[in-house]
């Protein structure tokens, strides 16, 4: 997506924390290998988030790479009916930061849940993450398929994360409703 971080409409009429946002858009995360997890409701915002994480990456030369989860999912079970799995594994490893977008939003199978815990597994403390989400964090014990990757896959997750919950409308009914009244200059900090 286009979204980038100068893109960003820091004056839209939702609630989500500023600071942390600009501090996310600083890279430190990135350099320390950590994850940001971003949830809200639909057409808040997230994606956008999410994609201006990647450019800001992207323009201090980390390699990115950004997934619907189920793309990712239909990529996983590709690799391994082909054979490619290991290899594909690897490339996932060489990637800086891997953006999943649409987590929890579509049920996954076990093996599905499987292939996120190696693939997460291998990601911990080497690599950075960024999920987004609508589906509130609280949630996603339920949504995995398997209790005990479930248990492995958030333990891994949400610990030293950091999150990013926004709240408010859906930005596309505040953009239909007043084009042009948003500005992308973010607020001075107080």
């Amino acid at each position: 997506m286009p979204a980038t971080p100068e893109g960003i409409e820091w004056h839209a009429p939702r609630q989500w924390p500023t600071a942390v946002v600009r501090e996310l858009l600083g890279g430190t995360w990135i350099a320390h290998h950590q994850t940001v997890l971003i949830t809200g409701p639909t057409g808040i915002g997230k994606r956008d988030l999410l994609c201006a994480l990647g450019h800001m990456a992207c323009r201090r030369n980390w390699r990115v790479r950004y997934y619907r989860l189920p793309q990712l999912c239909t990529e996983c079970a590709l690799a391994r009916q082909h054979g490619t799995w290991f290899r594909w594994l690897q490339q996932v490893q060489r990637w800086d930061l891997l953006c999943l977008d649409d987590w929890a939003l579509y049920p996954i199978t076990v093996d599905e849940s499987r292939d996120l815990l190696e693939i997460l597994d291998n990601r911990l403390g080497t690599w950075a993450l960024a999920i987004a989400s609508q589906v509130p964090v609280a949630q996603w014990h339920q949504w995995l398929p398997d209790p005990t990757s479930a248990d492995a896959i958030l333990d891994r997750l949400v610990h030293h994360a950091h999150l990013v919950t926004i709240q408010g409308e859906s930005m596309r009914k505040h953009l239909s409703a007043s084009p042009g009244s948003a500005t992308t200059e973010p607020p001075s900090q107080s």
